[in-house]
């Protein structure tokens, strides 16, 4: 026999059906059984699941390869031999490499059909604006300790 919604319940006696309750494991959403935690969202803390255990400790690694990323770029630039590639094509255009990067991204990011070339004078740009801003941060930070 199917229920109905709002009719008294018969196995939580003093509770309607189809009516959710602070604590609840599963609850209604429009006239449907879902599974979980209804009031997550504000504050009702619960017990971390062993799923969301395991995704934090992915993020906690993953941060920590995060922060590597930049010996690991550096490594590789000078095991192949292409440091100084983009300086060396930004003198050639007569510009710092700071201006050239700038152009580049400003021409190139978000355009559709680059060629293997243009899209490797991307990735050059970013990089160089990135390793920039790095050194920025770090001398900002060494003036500070002394």
């Amino acid at each position: 026999m199917p229920v109905k919604k709002g009719e008294k319940s018969k196995s939580m006696p003093g509770h309607k059906d189809y009516e959710t309750h602070k604590g609840d494991k599963d609850y209604h959403r429009m006239g449907h059984d879902v599974k979980g935690r209804p009031y997550m969202k504000n504050g009702m803390k619960d017990k971390m699941t062993d799923k969301m255990k395991h995704d934090s400790d992915a993020k906690s690694k993953k941060k920590s390869d995060d922060k590597m990323w930049i010996q690991k770029v550096d490594s590789d630039i000078k095991r192949r031999g292409t440091e100084g590639v983009f300086t060396a094509k930004a003198k050639k255009h007569g510009m710092s490499v700071h201006e050239y990067a700038r152009k580049v991204v400003k021409e190139l990011k978000g355009k559709e059909g680059m060629s293997k070339s243009e899209e490797t004078l991307l990735k050059q740009a970013v990089l160089a604006l990135n390793f920039e801003k790095i050194a920025r941060k770090n001398k900002k930070q060494k003036n500070k300790e002394e």
